[in-house]
């Protein structure tokens, strides 16, 4: 195994290279492994030559968020990554100190990734509502499991055929008694061999799909979430488009009632009545004879104009 710039740290990238079970006719194979924590994938190629060609994809890859990885008791190498979405890649390392490396790498990259996608999403809405995501997190954890449980038992049932295999091999191949090469052993040992690859094509058929039902439920999850959001979104915009309006209209009322209230200070029957002198409180005229004539002032006289 291969630490990004020698440190030992497990959170730096890693590669080298662990035996991949492909199945009962190819058995075990080599394979180039390359764990990214960035992002969170674990990736293999054919070769560490295959990896370095220019625009060469990876042959598979996982992300580890969610994922489990579990020790094999088979032996001491071996160790199994159960990713979220049903895939699973059973290895062997060169030894046991190997593994437990992988596994601690692994584990703390699953584990962080984890943490973080259950941070961005938004929290699930409780049971009681009925909601369709409430209901469906149980039955994918379920559904994870019981591929799990096949997967471990497709295991068992592997080490069993190959022991069968191997029991058949060991017989003589000519002489008395019983020989390798019997019609009722190789019929046996073709027909378990057959028996569990198709039984591991199924197992893949129905990750698939699931994986594309767990797919197409989080594109609905997330246009369900879309449309809330961009409801709620254009919700408080009219809020805040009345609101302005609310405050314009105020505004408006506001320097209609100063004009109104600068125009009563300032128009004409309002300065000539400021304007105009105190008037006498009483006076008497006479046109042809011209009498004379009295005003009280305030103080209780009497003012007389008479004529020339």
């Amino acid at each position: 195994m291969q630490a990004g710039t020698g440190n030992l740290k497990f959170c730096q990238p890693c590669e080298g290279q662990l035996y991949k079970y492909t199945n009962v006719m190819k058995g075990w194979q080599y394979r180039w492994f390359v764990l990214n924590p960035d992002k969170g994938t674990f990736e293999y190629y054919v070769s560490d030559t295959d990896k370095l060609q220019m625009n060469n994809r990876p042959r598979g890859a996982l992300h580890l968020a969610g994922a489990v990885i579990s020790p094999s008791e088979e032996d001491s190498h071996t160790f199994v990554v159960n990713s979220a979405s049903g895939d699973v890649y059973k290895l062997r390392a060169a030894d046991a100190r190997e593994r437990q490396s992988w596994i601690t790498r692994l584990r703390i990259v699953a584990e962080r990734h984890s943490h973080a996608l259950a941070q961005t999403n938004s929290p699930l809405v409780s049971r009681e509502h009925g909601s369709s995501t409430a209901r469906m997190v149980p039955t994918n954890l379920s559904i994870l499991d019981a591929f799990a449980q096949v997967q471990e038992w497709l295991q068992k049932a592997e080490s069993s055929c190959q022991e069968v295999g191997i029991a058949i091999d060991r017989f003589p191949i000519s002489g008395p008694g019983t020989k390798s090469t019997d019609p009722d052993l190789l019929i046996l040992k073709a027909t378990t061999q057959t028996t569990l690859g198709n039984l591991q094509e199924c197992l893949y058929a129905l990750q698939m799909q699931q994986r594309a039902t767990v797919k197409a439920e989080m594109q609905a999850s997330q246009a369900q979430h879309h449309s809330s959001s961009s409801t709620s979104s254009s919700q408080s915009q009219q809020q805040q488009q009345q609101q302005q309006q609310q405050q314009q209209q105020q505004q408006q009322q506001q320097q209609q009632q100063q004009r109104a209230t600068f125009q009563s200070y300032t128009s004409p029957s309002a300065i000539s009545s400021s304007s105009t002198p105190v008037t006498p409180t009483s006076a008497s005229f006479t046109s042809s004879h011209r009498p004379s004539s009295s005003v009280s002032s305030s103080g209780g006289k009497s003012v007389h104009f008479s004529g020339n």
